[in-house]
């Protein structure tokens, strides 16, 4: 089995101040197989990623805004502008041969509650570990086993310590994009401790002033 932290945000997110260095160098620490660093509208961080590591797994990722809220793309080459219809969003990532997952879709402190649910997205994000309460994530997994969808799990890290504190588990195989797409993938994890946390949204929100 293989662990993936499939939601890391790098110094190209107006929020966080990580270098991909860093975060690799941590998540290695932290035994985890692979990551995606998905930036906010963003592939800066992939792009470096992919240059300083040949020995480790790094999935291309953007987390790209909407006007009907976020969406994690995975497998794309090329950015996506953002602030456009969730529909052309996922559209656009389909055209690039990647997969549209839809992140922390029922956390009432983050916009757009659940609009980014929609059809034509590839999977849904069961477990963020920056969500504040169990109670969203929990909602995100009825929703996508209703659906009957692939689910995925990722830190949301913004800070050190909150890298690989859930991940997505898959078989050992070269191909994750397709494993996500066909459901072949556990999401395990847990929140950030209540330490960890504050530190995050402290940055988002230094980072808006």
């Amino acid at each position: 089995m293989i662990k993936i932290d499939l939601h890391i945000h790098s110094k190209y997110s107006f929020d966080s101040h990580l270098e991909p260095k860093t975060i690799i160098e941590i998540a290695k620490k932290r035994n985890l197989d692979g990551i995606a660093i998905t930036d906010h509208d963003s592939l800066k961080g992939s792009i470096e990623a992919k240059k300083i590591s040949n020995d480790f797994l790094i999935i291309e990722g953007s987390e790209i805004n909407t006007i009907s809220g976020e969406i994690l793309a995975y497998g794309i080459q090329e950015e996506i502008r953002p602030n456009l219809l969730i529909e052309e969003t996922i559209d656009q990532i389909h055209e690039q041969g990647g997969i549209a997952v839809t992140p922390h879709p029922y956390d009432l402190f983050r916009n757009r509650l659940h609009k980014n649910i929609v059809k034509g997205i590839d999977g849904i994000e069961v477990i963020n570990a920056g969500c504040i309460l169990s109670i969203f994530n929990i909602l995100a997994f009825i929703k996508a086993r209703e659906m009957k969808l692939p689910m995925t799990a990722g830190s949301d890290a913004h800070t050190k310590k909150d890298i690989g504190t859930a991940f997505t588990v898959f078989e050992p195989n070269d191909d994750v994009i397709k494993m996500i797409k066909n459901g072949l993938c556990r999401p395990e994890g847990k929140l950030s401790m209540p330490p960890i946390q504050p530190g995050s949204t402290m940055l988002r929100l230094l980072n808006k002033i």
